[in-house]
């Protein structure tokens, strides 16, 4: 069962503006694997600006080492 903070970072994913197939599966294998803590921070990361495009939120990851 899909945790309140994956649905809400999915429906997140979901409004980037340059979204792709494979960035959105990416993202959903990728982020099911991280505790609540990391999740959070994508969200808030991805709030902050709701502009950002795939690539900045990959690159975000990156730092992030996830």
């Amino acid at each position: 069962m899909e945790s309140p903070l994956m649905k809400e970072l999915m429906t997140l994913i979901d409004k980037v503006p340059d979204k792709y197939d494979d960035f959105v599966g990416c993202m959903e294998v990728i982020m099911k694997k991280q505790d609540d803590e990391n999740i959070q921070k994508v969200i808030d990361f991805i709030k902050e600006d709701p502009t950002r495009k795939s690539d900045d939120i990959l690159e975000y990851l990156e730092e992030l080492g996830i």
